[in-house]
């Protein structure tokens, strides 16, 4: 992941953990429950095009700027007083990483989250995107954010929400010994 020092150690990783759930394809009905297996099957080509663009993309998120950052913003999390921040709660998802990472993440959560309040489907897609342009939108007012990071942000909610996947699947592969 991108919270190693040695961003060539965190493309080594992803890769290897990518190779692994796709090495062990022919398995993918032993080791995850029918709907996983379904949903990894059908997705592959999407699956290996997004983990072909992190890979290319590893090496420039590996430079962005480094702070310490909460990785799970959301509104319970967050205590205000007299309208302004007075703290965040949930001090074990404090970690030294890439803001910008931090920031894309919260993003795709609070957007999901947005969109299941809403009752919106996946097939509501212009919705869903009208309120993630809304949220980087108010992000853009409020926080200082490089160009580069800004530029990164798709690129690293995606990592990040693959990197999670992996964590899964790794965990299962291994488990399973195959």
């Amino acid at each position: 992941d991108l919270t190693s020092s040695n961003s060539l150690d965190a493309i080594s990783c992803f890769q290897e953990s990518v190779a692994r759930l796709f090495d062990s394809r022919q398995h993918w009905h032993e080791i995850f429950p029918e709907q996983a297996t379904t949903l990894l099957t059908e997705d592959e080509p999407l699956l290996r095009k997004i983990a072909a663009r992190i890979v290319e993309t590893l090496p420039r998120l590996a430079q962005l700027p480094r702070e310490v950052c909460h990785f799970d913003l959301h509104p319970h999390n967050i205590l205000v007083r007299s309208e302004k921040l007075a703290a965040f709660v949930d001090v074990d998802s404090l970690q030294i990483n890439r803001r910008a990472l931090a920031i894309a993440f919260s993003t795709f959560k609070l957007v999901r989250q947005h969109a299941v309040h809403l009752g919106l489907a996946l097939c509501d897609k212009d919705e869903i995107a009208e309120a993630a342009a809304d949220f980087v939108g108010a992000i853009r007012e409020g926080v200082e954010l490089l160009p580069a990071e800004l530029e990164s942000l798709e690129d690293l909610a995606m990592f990040e929400v693959f990197r999670r996947i992996l964590i899964i699947t790794d965990l299962n592969i291994v488990s399973r010994d195959i």
